[in-house]
This record gives structure tokens, sequence and C-alpha cells, in this order.
């Protein structure tokens, strides 16, 4: 039986996204100034702003602590606002792993 293809998730971590086929899990990689990408099963695009942190996508509530807990090593401002490009469960309810408390 083959390999259960969601390891690849884990055992991906220390590779270069750039060389990143159909799984990729690290991050935060700075992709622009004040801007992160951040994967694990699923991404997540952070943009720092004035305001605070612009969210593309939460995650999936599986992954985002873990994702959170990344985010949190490059920067402390609170979350302002979260843009989802869809509604499935691995971009869209990882929201309240970000979400710090005041």
């Amino acid at each position: 039986m083959d390999e259960n293809p969601t390891g690849q998730w884990m055992s991906a971590s220390e590779q270069d996204p750039r060389d990143a086929k159909l799984f990729w899990t690290g991050g935060p990689v700075e992709v622009a100034a004040d801007t992160w990408f951040v994967s694990l099963g699923s991404g997540v695009t952070v943009f720092a702003t004035r305001e605070g942190l612009v969210l593309v996508d939460s995650g999936t509530r599986l992954f985002a602590g873990e994702m959170a807990e990344r985010v949190r090593t490059r920067t402390d401002l609170p979350v302002h606002t979260a843009i989802y490009t869809h509604g499935h469960i691995d971009h869209a309810y990882g929201l309240d792993a970000f979400l710090v408390e005041g």
C-alpha cells in the first residue's frame, strides 16, 4: 500500500518553497516587505499594515495554531482583517488561532 500522502506535509518542511512540488510545509517566508507566507496542510499569506495584520485565508482549524505560532515569530501585530479566497475547510476555519486576546 502506498504511503499516506499527507505525511509529505511534515517531511517537506525544510524544503525551499521554490523547490516544492505538491506539498510544502514551512515558513513564515518573507515574500515581500512585511508580507509572509506560511504553510502546513494549507497556506496563509500575512500582510503587516499600520492597522494590523491582514490574512489571506486562515488555514484549517487542525493546523492553524502552529501556523499562527510561526507567524508570531515575525510579528505581534493583532489581526485586523481576514480575507477568504473561498470557503473550503482548508482555507476558512483557522482564524481563531490567529486572534490574540485584547
